[in-house]
């Protein structure tokens, strides 16, 4: 590791503290305590149970990509969920998550390093286009319309999309266009728990407008910019929330840290055990170490 390489993580892990602690601050300073919360635990318990709900909606679209940038042997479901688990563990070093993933699916799948930051972008861009349709739902005035506008909005970025991700991919791919749709999921699922987490708050919040916050803080998160968007989520997720809900500012801040609090135990819990499995689990099949090929 260069000396610059060293200073740019130590740099990123500084500035996501700083901007966690600096949310944590305004949050704390603009709730009314304890009228603006109660810390009931079973909305805790929801939102640890859609963060894994997160986990595998997550594992099972990385699944499908790393399958079509041709993974050979073929990553295991179970493989991919541990994969999964462990890089988000490991994604709050900077950019350890990213590299170790993309390093093991090299070295036991045989999947080029030159293709893993493909995949990367195709999630970026899935997500940006879930939040695309997002956007166009809450541009509708209100009630059903924004619903249906939000489903004919995915509807058409869906089709659109299978062609484009089928010129990206090197390998034929027949579930290409359910990318899309599990993002979407992915999302309304991450935008439940934001909504659960201003109900812990006493605030109330449309489901689109928790859900388009939510792909906000996804984005800066893909973005690696901080260790697990690591400060940058918490902000982008209060600034969408205050501009598209009304949300007030403290109210906003304070409900992306029960996410990430939440999520954090949840990781620290399934991270742990999938670096355990990735690193004891017998070589099987399907797991052996890839034969060398020439590179792409």
């Amino acid at each position: 590791m260069t000396t610059w390489s060293r200073w740019w993580r130590l740099g990123a892990m500084l500035l996501g503290l700083g901007l966690l602690a600096a949310a944590v601050v305004h949050a704390i300073r603009g709730l009314k305590w304890p009228a603006d919360a109660q810390l009931a635990p079973l909305p805790l318990l929801a939102i640890a149970a859609l963060v894994v709900a997160n986990l595998l909606l997550t594992t099972r679209l990385w699944w499908q990509i790393t399958r079509a940038l041709d993974a050979q042997p073929a990553v295991k479901l179970s493989t991919m969920w541990h994969l999964v688990a462990a890089s988000e563990l490991l994604g709050y070093i900077p950019l350890a998550g990213w590299a170790g993933r993309a390093v093991y699916l090299r070295a036991r799948h045989g999947v080029p390093l030159a293709r893993s930051p493909l995949g990367l972008g195709i999630v970026m861009g899935l997500t940006v286009a879930a939040a695309g349709a997002l956007l166009a739902g809450l541009l509708v005035g209100a009630g059903a319309g924004r619903w249906a506008m939000l489903v004919a909005a995915l509807s058409v970025l869906t089709v659109l999309s299978v062609p484009i991700l089928r010129r990206l991919v090197p390998r034929p791919a027949a579930d290409v266009w359910s990318w899309l749709p599990l993002k979407a999921l992915d999302l309304a699922a991450h935008g439940a728990r934001l909504g659960l987490a201003m109900a812990v708050l006493c605030h109330g919040i449309g489901a689109m407008d928790a859900a388009l916050a939510a792909a906000a803080g996804v984005v800066v998160r893909l973005m690696r910019i901080t260790p697990a968007g690591l400060g940058l989520r918490e902000w982008a997720i209060g600034l969408a929330m205050v501009q598209t809900a009304g949300a007030p500012a403290a109210v906003a801040l304070a409900a992306a840290l029960i996410d990430r609090a939440v999520e954090t135990v949840i990781v620290l819990i399934v991270g742990h055990v999938g670096l355990w499995r990735l690193r004891w689990k017998t070589v099987g099949a399907d797991d052996a170490p890839a034969p060398s090929r020439p590179r792409a």
